[in-house]
């Protein structure tokens, strides 16, 4: 987990893996529109505080059954 210190000198974590959107590992800037990021991977500045960094999309599906009638054959 990547952490970030604020202008009062707090320390704090940075959520950045497995999240909805594309956050910034260095400063916790969130990229509203990710989806328009059409590449699985690339690198990217991230346009708070213009460092470089690298995402990464994952895809998962999950199935469930709709009709058991058929659970005969």
């Amino acid at each position: 987990m990547a952490q970030y210190i604020d202008e009062q000198g707090t320390i704090g974590d940075i959520e950045h893996e497995f999240t909805d959107s594309i956050i910034c590992p260095y400063c916790g800037f969130e990229e509203q529109e990710s989806w328009e990021y059409h590449h699985n991977e690339d690198e990217i500045n991230c346009p708070d505080c213009n460092r470089k960094f690298a995402y990464e999309r994952i895809f998962s599906y999950s199935t469930y059954r709709i009709d058991d009638t058929n659970d005969e054959q």
